[in-house]
């Protein structure tokens, strides 16, 4: 051994960077082909996409059931792309692009987004003069609680978390003239801390792996 090694630190194992579905990760390349969307533009609430966008954030959330994991990879263009995978396995994917942002006044009232009776959660949601359906919930006729889930949301560092929040979120559809023939419509009451609070609502559409190019 010589007296290099004697006084040399030992190495310090390097963290291995997070995987994630689909092979997505942070300044990833997603690209949907536009065409089926661009066609029946004049028919659907959101803009279709448009080339390459990039992820600039992901946000991961891990529902109750333990195995069942959600990733949000937001992109460049006020949208994101949400999959949903089980046990490794990816289940569903999806393409929402933000529509709207409301900001109550108040803790009271982004209260009375969630509360019973309020819009999120109704059998119907209205956009305009568009009504989409509830999908999650047991009674399709009367009202459901939001769903609860919280999102850790991390940028340029993987090991570090940017911000976290708390959804209360519903999932609506409509029939529309998309490749997989649904319309989809997201809300969430945000809750990002005692002071900071919004709704969003968000409008896309069902993709599968074959809807995209990743680079």
């Amino acid at each position: 051994m010589s007296l290099f090694d004697i006084f040399r630190k030992p190495a310090v194992p390097q963290a291995k960077p997070p995987t994630y579905p689909l092979g997505l990760r942070m300044k990833a390349g997603v690209e949907i082909d536009g065409l089926p969307f661009r066609l029946a533009a004049d028919r659907l609430v959101f803009e279709p996409p448009l080339g390459a966008q990039f992820v600039e954030r992901i946000g991961r959330i891990r529902l109750s059931e333990g195995a069942t994991e959600i990733f949000r990879f937001y992109l460049t263009d006020d949208a994101f792309l949400q999959v949903i995978q089980s046990a490794g396995v990816v289940e569903a994917i999806g393409y929402f692009v933000f529509h709207e942002t409301i900001t109550p006044d108040n803790a009271a009232a982004f209260r009375a987004w969630t509360e019973p009776g309020s819009r999120i959660g109704a059998p119907m949601f209205a956009l305009g003069d568009r009504s989409y359906e509830r999908q999650w919930g047991e009674d399709p006729g009367r009202w459901s609680p939001p769903i609860a889930m919280d999102e850790v949301v991390f940028g340029a560092d993987p090991s570090r978390p940017e911000f976290d929040l708390t959804h209360y979120a519903m999932l609506y559809a409509r029939d529309a003239d998309t490749p997989s023939g649904r319309e989809h419509l997201l809300v969430s009451a945000e809750d990002y801390g005692p002071n900071e609070f919004c709704v969003v609502v968000s409008v896309g559409v069902p993709l599968t792996q074959a809807d995209l190019r990743i680079t």
